[in-house]
This record gives C-alpha cells, structure tokens and sequence, in this order.
C-alpha cells in the first residue's frame, strides 16, 4: 500500500530572505520599545490588580488607533464609570473612530467579526481570565493560526509571580511583546527591543520610593 502523505516541503535561506512581512508603523517611544514588529500574532499585558493594566491597555490603544482599527473588549468591566474615567485620562475623544468598545462576547462571535469588511486590525483582550475555558487546549494557537493579519493584546491577572490560568501562561510563551505593570510602571520585554515606560510618572514614583524631581 503507498503512502501518500506528503512532507512538508522545506524553504531555503533564500526563500526566507525573500520573504515580506507586514510590521507595524510606529514612532518615539513606542518604536524605541516595541522596535521593528510584525502586524500578526499577539501581545500581553499583565500584573496584579489595581497596578495600572488598564491604563497602559488605553494608552497604548489610544496610540495605536492613530493609524488602525481598534476594538477593546471589555470583559471585565464592561462600560463602567472606571472605564470611561480610564478613557478618559488616556486622551480619548469622539473624533477617535477607529477605536471601538465591545463588551464580553464570545470567542464564536469575536471571529465573525474579524472576518467583516472593516474588521479591527488590533483586538484588545481585557482579560484572559474571562476566556481561559474558550481558549484553553489549543485555543489561543487556533485564534491567532485563524486570524494571521491582526494582532491580540491580551490583558491577564499576576498571581504568584506569574500571569494567572494556564491560558495567560500560554500567551506569555507566543507573545511578541510582554508588558509586566507593577505600580503604574511598565516593564516592556519579549522579542523586542523594550524598556521601561511610566503609566503615571508622579504616582510611578510615589509607589517605587523615588524622589521626585
């Protein structure tokens, strides 16, 4: 009997150099920390509650929607009075179209949106904890396999030292960019140049005992 399962066919050097990729336009501060970075696959945010999530989540949403499309899932929060006050400090007016709030729907209907017309280029997650049994076993590979044009900004509770439920510790191993906050102060790493960026400048430095200058 012949077996006809073929092999994955192999690329050369030349093949990968000839390779294009779709990155991401960025300037200040923002490039010198996230550098030259694909528009694909996903990012991560984490630290333990009331540290600033959310806050560096809207900054860096605020930023990107300059130039793309952005949807925030607020799964947690939904539309509260912290959120919008959140919104609110980060810079957020109504002439900010490309940027678009949602909140909790299920991972189903989050891929139908990303098949639409004017689908977002960016998909905020806040946070993991709210889909870690929709993207537990294998979940997070599909959605991002499913999804190779857009990137996912994943938001995740800090327990013990590390990002909480199996499905953050996942995000946190394919993730590009990792952004740790503790005390309104981020710590940027992963596969990009990083650094270290604060939320809040004054209230960052009232919480690390720093003087103030």
């Amino acid at each position: 009997m012949t077996d006809k399962t073929r092999l994955t066919r192999t690329r050369s050097i030349s093949n990968l150099y000839s390779k294009t990729y779709k990155v991401l336009v960025l300037c200040g501060v923002w490039s010198d920390m996230f550098g030259e970075v694909e528009k694909s696959g996903c990012w991560m945010i984490w630290g333990k509650d009331k540290n600033g999530k959310t806050r560096m989540a809207a900054l860096l949403a605020k930023y990107l929607c300059e130039q793309y499309r952005v949807l925030y899932v607020s799964a947690e929060e939904g539309e509260s009075l912290n959120f919008n006050n959140i919104c609110r400090w980060a810079g957020f007016t109504p002439a900010d179209r490309k940027f678009q709030i949602l909140d909790y729907v299920n991972i189903a209907d989050l891929k139908k949106r990303l098949t639409t017309r004017n689908a977002p280029d960016i998909v905020f997650i806040d946070n993991v904890t709210f889909y870690h049994e929709e993207l537990k076993y294998g979940g997070v590979r599909q959605l991002l396999k499913d999804h190779k044009k857009t990137i996912f900004v994943f938001i995740a509770h800090e327990q013990g030292g590390e990002p909480y439920t199996s499905t953050a510790k996942m995000v946190n191993k394919l993730a590009t960019v990792i952004m740790h906050v503790q005390g309104l102060r981020c710590q940027i790493s992963g596969r990009v140049p990083g650094g270290v960026m604060d939320i809040d400048e004054v209230k960052a430095k009232l919480f690390h005992g720093e003087e103030q200058e």
